[in-house]
């Protein structure tokens, strides 16, 4: 399920997520707050070796993804 933010801290209805096709080889997802500083909260997810930023849009949605590294294979689990 998601539950998107109303952008006042609360949540709107929860939706049932149905998975797009780039989120079919991703292993790991946090949610680290605003990684990129743009004052709304984002995602990161590993697929892979590569770790990607999905920027929250500030409605529920994210902006275009955007590859933060690589490397991160080795590691068994995000925090």
């Amino acid at each position: 399920y998601l539950y998107p933010g109303d952008g006042t801290g609360g949540l709107l209805t929860r939706q049932l997520a149905v998975p797009a096709s780039n989120w079919s080889t991703v292993t790991d997802v946090i949610t680290p707050g605003d990684f990129n500083g743009d004052s709304k909260p984002d995602v990161l997810a590993r697929a892979g070796d590569v770790l990607w930023l999905y920027p929250g849009d500030g409605a529920g949605g994210f902006g275009t993804r955007i590859q933060v590294s690589t490397g991160w294979s080795l590691l068994t689990q995000l925090f």
